[in-house]
């Protein structure tokens, strides 16, 4: 792409060197859309796009740290609207990336967004593999598969600050529950708990168990009259004329009645 270009928006590339092996990035300004967070879209930021599986965010950072002061750096199997993942575990991962990635570079400044594109021009992009081992093909298959086993210890450290955090969540919602009960909102509903006078039943696994076994006994005690089917239609059919008669002999009733009556003006 030439020098003199300045045009921001049109995408640019970026070499990426790694020993023997060169790679091609491609970089352009992100242009945020309206479903993006309002505190994203006051900050300038680059998009990354055809990382390799092999670079990091750290890596990200090195290659445009000089640039200017980056805020945050994000990671996307594919570009479009900047995501970001509601959990944060380290064991327990929302997304993974596999393959070529999208980072998004969000820097402090204009200036320093206007560095990183024009910097890929002049210069060569390197990977400081000096003390790093990059794993590619079957041994990075070996190598993902050995660290698909945790320690032990983090991770019930990190099971027992989530559980921690949702306790405290659930008993400040049950006080907001004790509180808010029988208290009408703005607009005059009233929220109905499992905790009012009339609670509903959960529907766990143990009360469908018992709701069955419920019914099913139900059935059992049912005395039942017919055992085929022909003799439960007959007594359908001899039901129906049953009921056509009575409605025939109410109809007689209601016209004899008409026909009783007198006009009395004055009886």
């Amino acid at each position: 792409m030439p020098e003199n270009d300045k045009d921001e928006t049109s995408i640019r590339t970026c070499l990426v060197k790694l020993g023997d092996v060169n790679h091609t990035l491609f970089l352009k300004r992100y242009k945020f859309s309206n479903e993006d967070n309002e505190v994203l879209q006051q900050n300038p930021t680059l998009m990354v796009l055809n990382v390799p599986s092999y670079c990091e965010k750290k890596h990200v950072r090195q290659w445009f740290e000089d640039c200017g002061k980056i805020l945050s750096i994000h990671a996307q199997n594919k570009p479009g609207n900047i995501v970001k993942p509601k959990h944060t575990s380290t064991y327990f991962p929302s997304t993974s990336n596999h393959g070529f990635q999208v980072f998004y570079v969000t820097f402090q400044s204009h200036e320093a967004l206007s560095d990183a594109l024009h910097k890929e021009s002049v210069e060569i992009m390197e990977c400081d593999h000096s003390n790093e081992i990059f794993h590619t093909g079957i041994t990075k298959w070996c190598y993902d598969y050995v660290q698909s086993f945790p320690d032990r210890e983090k991770l019930q450290a990190e099971i027992d600050r989530f559980m921690n955090a949702y306790d405290a969540k659930t008993v400040k919602e049950e006080e907001d529950e004790r509180e808010n009960d029988g208290i009408p909102d703005e607009e005059g509903w009233i929220k109905v708990t499992r905790r009012g006078n009339n609670p509903g039943l959960s529907r766990t696994e143990l009360n469908d168990f018992k709701l069955k076994q419920k019914i099913k006994k139900r059935k059992k005690d049912q005395v039942t009259l017919h055992s085929y089917s022909y003799q439960i239609r007959e007594s359908k059919r001899a039901k129906i004329v049953e009921l056509r008669n009575k409605f025939e002999e109410d109809k007689v009733k209601i016209k004899a009645m008409k026909n009783a009556r007198k006009f009395k003006p004055f009886g």
